[in-house]
């Protein structure tokens, strides 16, 4: 054992005063070092240039086993061993290595100038070792290939969007309250109650209207077929005529939900849907931020969603509602219809943003960072293969999978869909205009404050944040319940400047028009 260590020791210092490791010691990009220190080491390396010294190494450790039988000889340390050794060393490299260099020229390595570089040459040979063993080391790192995902964008796509559809929102309100106005004979003097009154009766004649058409359509099928199909027309339309106009709004949001979860269904809708209706925040794409809010593949999802919707979003129109009756501009709003959608499509596009933003600037350059200390081996699974992994994001060795790389990442940046955010700034909008309301859980079946309810939803989304839950999107919660609060703040006196600002633009173009004619 200790003449086999020994041995191994003499070789190794030689290999080290060799010109072959002194070049191989000069600095190299730090995505070689490894590999070529590595191939050094190997025993294709040491047959190419020492085939003699490995040869007399194993002639010497004969030698030392030779003498442990017969008795007592020089140690293997010995200097007449060295000698032997390094006597060969001046002419070993020289030899074998022109012999491995075969396109040079023939004259010695280090003799005259060549017109190109042992070391350049060298560096080109193990380079071309290397990507017998890695064919992928000259593409691009998936690092480079992904970039850097920026948020302007994105910003930029949350305020048009944002204030444009709240402009537009307040016009067709201010559309609707002067044309059902213009039914009574004094309409500047009619009453918020009245144009809801009279907005009511012109929905049930129009759902008149819609049944009859439905009676003619199925009159050629058999009544066992026309009758449950009139009936649930009827029953969906006494129930939307007997619901406040805060249940309304409810209902369209719901069958919104419904149409583009059924769509999740069809199976060649799904590519579709996951390009448009599910926010990937390094996808680029910013039109998804407000497509996803109306987006639930799952119908617990779904259930759970429009449960807390219609329950708190009707609370949500009525403090609008009651608000507007006590406006200081003065100004008529026949439903609170729009408002609502208005207040509901800013909700989800700023708790989606802020979601994207958290994904984009924090979570993003955490995968990076357990990348590249994947990168130089630290914390790595014995599946993945080392030296690749920085450049593709997990190339996996032959007992692994591609996939299992992928659902990382997925897990650490997931994509993000559904209501909840915009949900939550209604309850927290309910909670802050009807400070003593009670609600009942579902389970626990146990009734408490309003405000009990939401600071424990709010404390929950911070413990998720610190303990680095993924099962929800708890900053689109948290974002969305401070929407809730700003808007109860400031948000229905901003709506309130902006139906004079949009009531006087309709006065002054209605005047326009009659001074034409």
């Amino acid at each position: 054992m200790f003449s086999a260590v020994t041995s191994i020791s003499i070789s190794s210092r030689i290999l080290l005063r060799s010109p072959c490791l002194r070049l191989a010691n000069r600095p190299y990009p730090q995505s070689r070092t490894s590999a070529i220190s590595s191939y050094l080491k190997s025993p294709s390396y040491s047959k190419r240039f020492y085939p003699r010294l490995a040869r007399n190494e194993s002639e010497s450790h004969l030698k030392v086993e030779d003498a442990k039988a017969t008795g007592p000889s020089a140690p293997p340390d010995h200097p007449s061993y060295l000698a032997e050794f390094a006597k060969e060393e001046d002419t070993l490299f020289e030899r074998n290595a022109a012999k491995y260099l075969k396109q040079t020229e023939k004259a010695p390595l280090y003799g005259k100038k060549r017109s190109i570089e042992p070391e350049k040459l060298l560096e080109t040979r193990y380079r071309d070792e290397l990507l017998k063993e890695d064919p992928t080391i000259d593409l691009p790192k998936y690092e480079e290939s992904l970039g850097r995902p920026k948020i302007l964008k994105q910003i930029f796509f949350t305020l048009f969007v944002g204030l444009t559809s709240y402009q537009v929102l307040a016009v067709l309100t201010t559309d609707e309250t002067h044309k059902l106005s213009a039914v009574f004979p004094v309409p500047l003097m009619t009453h918020n109650s009245q144009l809801r009154m009279l907005r009511t009766s012109l929905i049930a004649e129009r759902l008149k209207k819609e049944l009859e058409q439905w009676k003619a359509a199925l009159s050629a099928f058999p009544q066992t077929i026309a009758r449950p199909i009139l009936w649930a027309y009827v029953t969906a339309a006494n129930m939307y005529i007997e619901s406040s106009e805060g249940r309304r709004v409810m209902y369209q949001i719901c069958a919104m939900n419904g149409i583009v979860f059924l769509l999740w269904q069809l199976r060649y809708c799904r590519a579709f849907m996951h390009r448009s209706f599910l926010h990937h925040p390094l996808s680029g794409r910013s039109y998804t931020l407000l497509t996803s809010v109306f987006s639930h593949q799952s119908i617990i999802h779904l259930l759970a969603n429009s449960f807390a919707l219609i329950s708190f979003g009707s609370a949500a129109t009525s403090f609008l509602q009651d608000h507007q009756a006590k406006n200081r501009e003065n100004v008529q709003e026949a439903t609170p219809i729009y408002h609502f959608w208005a207040f509901y499509i800013c909700a989800g596009l700023f708790s989606s943003l802020t979601s994207h933003i958290v994904r984009v600037k924090f979570d993003y350059p955490r995968l990076l960072a357990k990348i590249r200390a994947s990168a130089i081996g630290q914390n790595i699974p014995e599946t993945v293969n080392k030296p690749s992994l920085f450049r593709n994001l997990g190339l996996l060795k032959k007992e692994g999978s591609p996939d299992a790389v992928a659902q990382k990442a997925s897990r650490l940046i997931p994509a993000s869909l559904g209501a909840s955010g915009a949900i939550y700034s209604a309850v927290t909008l309910s909670a802050l205009a009807y400070p003593n309301a009670d609600v009942q859980l579902l389970f626990p079946p146990i009734t408490m404050p309003i405000s009990w309810g939401v600071g424990g939803m709010v404390m929950l989304d911070i413990l998720g944040i610190l303990r680095g839950w993924r099962l929800f999107d708890h900053w689109a919660h948290l974002s969305g319940a401070l929407f809730g609060l700003f808007y109860y703040k400031y948000g229905v006196q901003i709506w309130d400047k902006d139906r004079a600002l949009c009531e006087v633009v309709y006065l002054e173009s209605e005047a326009e028009e009659r001074g034409g004619k």
